[in-house]
Order: structure tokens, then C-alpha cells, then sequence
């Protein structure tokens, strides 16, 4: 999967910020090995943001092929049914 992140993590940053409030080392650096690892399945805002008007775009496209294709056919049944009309009467 191919995702957009922040910064990269900072391992180094993270087991220093939190042994500082208070975290054993050992509990912090498996705690920060944890976040590393899944850190590129993280994706930010911007990054949905912009595949969800992607999405949208191609939904709206698909929309409007389907509704042009449906007013073809109704078009198609109506000038028909007028051929019946005419031919009948």
C-alpha cells in the first residue's frame, strides 16, 4: 500500500521524551520499535483528502455515463413506441 506520512518517527526522540516522564527505557523502546513498524501504514489528512476527490470524480463520471446511457434508451423506447402509435393508427 502506497501511503503518505508525517516526519519520519524518531525512535531516539520518543524512548527520551517518554523516559522522561516517567516510562522504563526497556518499556519505551518497545513501545517506540512498535510505532516504527507500523508507522507506514498511518496515512495523513491531505493524503485521504485527496483520494477521496479522486474517488469522487470517478463516481460522478461513472454517474453520468449511466444517466446519459439510460436517457438514450428511454429516448429509443419513446420514438418506438411513437412508430407503433403512428403505424397502428
Amino acid at each position: 500500500m502506497n501511503t503518505a506520512t508525517a516526519d519520519e518517527f524518531d525512535t531516539h526522540m520518543f524512548v527520551k521524551n517518554m523516559t522522561g516522564k516517567g516510562m522504563p527505557e526497556s518499556q519505551a523502546e518497545e513501545l517506540a520499535g512498535y510505532m516504527k513498524q507500523y508507522q507506514n501504514r498511518l496515512v495523513t489528512r491531505e493524503y485521504l483528502d485527496v483520494r477521496l476527490a479522486e474517488m469522487e470524480t470517478r463516481l460522478t463520471t461513472r454517474m453520468l455515463w449511466v444517466s446519459g446511457g439510460m436517457a438514450g434508451l428511454i429516448i429509443a423506447v419513446l420514438g418506438l413506441m411513437m412508430q407503433n402509435t403512428l403505424a397502428a393508427g
